[in-house]
């Protein structure tokens, strides 16, 4: 009895003096960043897919839950309601939506003009909104202000016109059954050039008095004041993958299609990045960069128009805390 309890003091001391190794301590879980976007999963949310690729969200502690437009959820609904963090949208429609008193605000923007744009046939002699007089001019329903705006900068109103609501094909286009269409730059104008070999006349809406932030990164209010180093990594996963994929438009493009974009083409995609390239910086103003003044503007412009009823401070609508340091 007494050598067994001296066995056990003995036997105790060395587990003291040697602890029995430890289980590894397991790896912590990423943390989830979602993103309601106001289009297909193509290259035009490029820095979500070079930050997949590159391993920078995962590098980061963070895991990407995506959810592509499908037609029936508008992502400023979406993010507003909590059910994602973070969304896309043009930034004419986040203006619309502070105006009806959702707390969303602007972290960052992938372009500095809008890809908005509308096309006509070659040789239709159609090159600008005020030869649109009299004629059918096709636009999806909830973009009826992008219409607006482009012929009232040439003196013309919706009465000049025939409005046509349309889908998103621009077929529509080639069937005669529109003068216009309502496109997207990086969108349809190369869909017709590659697919129907008809290269369009292309009416920038920039030009006529549409200055409005396309691809507007944003989020909520609360999320902002309650996790502002979470949002800080996601503009700045964001930011990286988007001059990423802008010097490397061809690589994008090859990781998007078919993995995230079945529909369209390598050649396509690749084309569709090198437009949006185009439209991601200007001068002074590189990708990511937001101003007081030009967010005004677009309160302006959509009071005029009467989009809005009830005009909102600039500085509700955006921050620049969270873009990187240049």
């Amino acid at each position: 009895m007494f050598r067994r309890l001296v066995l056990s003091v003995v036997l105790f001391g060395a587990i003291l003096l040697n602890p029995l190794p430890q289980a590894p301590a397991r790896a912590a879980s990423p943390t989830t960043v979602s993103f309601a976007l106001n289009w297909l999963t193509n290259v035009e949310f490029a820095g979500i897919w070079v930050g997949q690729q590159k391993g920078w969200w995962s590098g980061a502690g963070l895991q990407a839950k995506v959810r592509g437009y499908d037609f029936s959820n508008d992502p400023v609904l979406l993010v507003a309601a909590g059910k994602y963090q973070f969304g896309f949208q043009d930034g004419a429609s986040l203006i619309i939506a502070r105006s009806k008193q959702l707390p969303l605000r602007a972290i960052w923007s992938s372009a500095q003009k809008s890809p908005f744009a509308f096309i006509t046939m070659p040789n239709s002699g159609i090159t600008n909104p005020k030869q649109f007089k009299g004629k059918r001019i096709g636009y999806q329903a909830h973009q009826r202000y992008v219409m607006d705006v482009m012929l009232n900068s040439v003196g013309l109103t919706e009465a000049d016109v025939k409005p046509v609501i349309v889908g998103f094909d621009p077929t529509v286009l080639l069937a005669g059954k529109v003068d216009a269409y309502l496109a997207f730059l990086t969108n349809e104008p190369i869909e017709l050039a590659q697919k129907y070999h008809v290269h369009p006349n292309i009416i920038p809406a920039s030009q006529y008095g549409y200055n409005f932030y396309g691809d507007v990164l944003f989020t909520t209010d609360s999320m902002i004041k309650s996790n502002p180093a979470l949002v800080k990594q996601v503009v700045g996963v964001m930011d990286r993958g988007w001059k990423y994929a802008m010097m490397h438009p061809a690589e994008v493009a090859k990781y998007v299609v078919p993995k995230l974009d079945p529909h369209d083409s390598v050649s396509q995609q690749t084309a569709e990045m090198q437009a949006l390239s185009q439209l991601a910086t200007a001068p002074g103003a590189p990708v990511g960069y937001m101003s007081a003044s030009r967010w005004k503007a677009g309160v302006d412009l959509l009071s005029k128009y009467k989009q809005i009823t009830t005009p909102v401070p600039a500085d509700s609508l955006f921050t620049t805390q969270f873009l990187p340091k240049t």
